[in-house]
């Protein structure tokens, strides 16, 4: 009957609202932590991207006295002497 089928849809409907609230959500949580990773949310939080000659640093193993380095920080970029 009428009401029947009425009852069956409004919650099906109601279900569905749901569900979409809680995808919505996790949506929303990965935005924010795809938004933290990224490199820029990195270097405002006080970190670095160093380089020599354009090529990124990881180790000081190749580093040497008067090199010149490039620093990368959140509000610009600096060049540097190794002392």
């Amino acid at each position: 009957d009428f009401k029947s089928l009425h009852s069956r849809l409004f919650g099906g409907l109601k279900l569905f609202e749901e569900k979409l609230i809680i995808q919505k959500s996790k949506i929303s949580g990965l935005v924010r932590l795809l938004k933290s990773l990224s490199p820029k949310e990195i270097l405002k939080r006080g970190y670095s991207i160093v380089r020599l000659n354009g090529e990124i640093l990881t180790s000081i193993k190749k580093v040497k006295k008067r090199d010149k380095l490039e620093l990368s920080l959140s509000d610009g970029e600096l060049g540097v002497e190794v002392l």
